[in-house]
């Protein structure tokens, strides 16, 4: 869910800067589409009291991971799941998560 947060809060933020420029937000606004039907197809896991809980733990242990990455991390270990990303860096810092890397 952070991920789809995060796409759909990161296009919303892009309409409000076109302001008046139509050419601007119709881009936008089929960016945005393009967005949500990709997002449609995925299986999206929700940001839980439990995850919220993992999530405040994760951030006791300052891992040195972005606010947005430990709330996905929270997230995945809550629902025994796998993240996907390219990045390993941070994400490698969170003891038990199953991480791959689809870029290499």
């Amino acid at each position: 869910m952070i991920t789809v947060e995060e796409s759909l809060g990161g296009w919303q933020r892009s309409l409000s800067q076109a302001g008046r420029d139509r050419l601007r937000k119709a881009n936008v606004y089929f960016r945005m589409a393009r967005t949500a039907e990709s997002i449609a197809g995925w299986t999206v896991i929700p940001f839980s009291i439990a995850a919220m809980d993992r999530y405040d733990v994760l951030r006791g242990l300052r891992l040195n991971v972005g606010g947005d990455d430990s709330r996905i991390a929270a997230t995945a270990l809550e629902a025994g799941a796998t993240v996907v990303t390219a990045n390993v860096r941070d994400f490698s810092r969170v003891s038990g998560l199953q991480i791959e890397d689809w870029t290499s």
